[in-house]
């Protein structure tokens, strides 16, 4: 089965650009400067048939200064839409994939003039995207639905958790009561703010006192012997 591709413009898809460009913020602001134009991109079989692409179904081309030459409309940028996906697709999701490529465009104003180019797609323009259309495609909206339940499950998981505690608690036995009487604690007295150890009294012997010196005297001469 073979494929063939054509590409065609029209006023709808004109005017629907147009319109996203005033009614977007980011288009809005850029819309002195710059000239959108639109093109469908036609895939079809052998039964002509139209067949989807691949990809992005919009793409945001910047049109080369030698070919705005030869346009008529002198567009500074042309927005590619897929036909298949134009003819499927709901009005929500067309527009808001429309938003996201015209949020693509940027346009600097310097010392020698406005220069514009596109910016590579980060979370922050998806963010913006998201904020004007809402979640558009079935991706976002099965993101959101995820992410919203997220606060649901965890105060459940939260629940949940409490209620294992106090079970644990409940079922954890009672240390067994001592009868023993606790030991008494016998304060130590305090003398000049110093603490004195308490010693236990014991009975002791008197100190041993050193004989005095006799007292001097007239010794004895010993007898003459016989």
């Amino acid at each position: 089965m073979g494929k063939h591709i054509e590409y065609s413009t029209e006023k709808e898809l004109d005017e629907a650009i147009a319109k996203r460009m005033q009614d977007d913020p980011h288009g809005l602001s850029i819309s002195d400067h710059v000239k959108v134009a639109g093109v469908f991109v036609i895939r079809m079989d052998d039964d002509e048939t139209t067949l989807p692409g691949k990809g992005d179904p919009v793409a945001l081309k910047k049109v080369p200064l030698e070919m705005k030459a030869l346009m008529r409309s002198k567009a500074d940028f042309v927005l590619v839409v897929d036909y298949h996906f134009w003819q499927t697709a709901p009005e929500l999701t067309k527009q808001g994939y429309l938003g996201r490529a015209i949020q693509r465009i940027k346009v600097e104003k310097t010392e020698d003039g406005v220069k514009i180019g596109t910016r590579k797609w980060d979370i922050v323009e998806n963010i913006s995207t998201i904020k004007t259309y809402g979640l558009y495609t079935e991706n976002l909206a099965l993101m959101g639905e995820t992410v919203g339940a997220l606060p649901k499950q965890l105060q459940m998981a939260m629940s949940a958790m409490e209620k294992e505690k106090a079970k644990a608690a409940k079922s954890k036995p009672e240390p067994p009561e001592d009868d023993a009487e606790p030991p008494r604690v016998v304060a130590r007295p305090v003398k000049k703010g110093k603490v004195v150890e308490e010693e236990s009294e014991e009975p002791t012997r008197p100190p041993r006192r050193v004989p005095p010196d006799p007292e001097p005297g007239e010794e004895k001469e010993p007898e003459p012997e016989d």
